[in-house]
């Protein structure tokens, strides 16, 4: 997690939490959450943080930075595209009773018989 400070405040106005894995084919992250508090938005804060947070995901070989903005608000989602963020393909969700029933499901080689 970053925070940004201002000078003079003694509470952080902005922070975001970046998570990084190694998947399958690739190292990709996620920006996880960018907050800023109310009175320092529209102050450059945010589009700091958001550069922080791609650069940090470069420097530690992240092929990827994806955010899910879906679930945020319009401005959050105009936010991300004046960053320059574009929208994926629409994701799937599984519920958890398919998930359960899936985890408990045996899983068969198809090539051995």
């Amino acid at each position: 997690m970053w925070v940004a400070d201002a000078e003079g405040e003694s509470q952080p106005v902005g922070f975001f939490a970046l998570s990084i894995a190694q998947t399958l084919t690739e190292m990709r992250a996620w920006i996880d959450a960018l907050v800023v508090e109310p009175n320092y938005r529209r102050r450059g804060v945010g589009r700091a943080l958001f550069e922080v947070a791609t650069r940090r995901a470069r420097e530690r070989g992240a092929s990827q930075l994806l955010v899910d903005a879906s679930r945020g608000s319009p401005r959050a989602q105009d936010f991300y595209r004046a960053c320059g963020s574009t929208p994926m393909r629409s994701s799937v969700s599984v519920s958890a009773d398919a998930y359960r029933a899936l985890s408990a499901a045996e899983i068969t080689n198809p090539q051995s018989g």
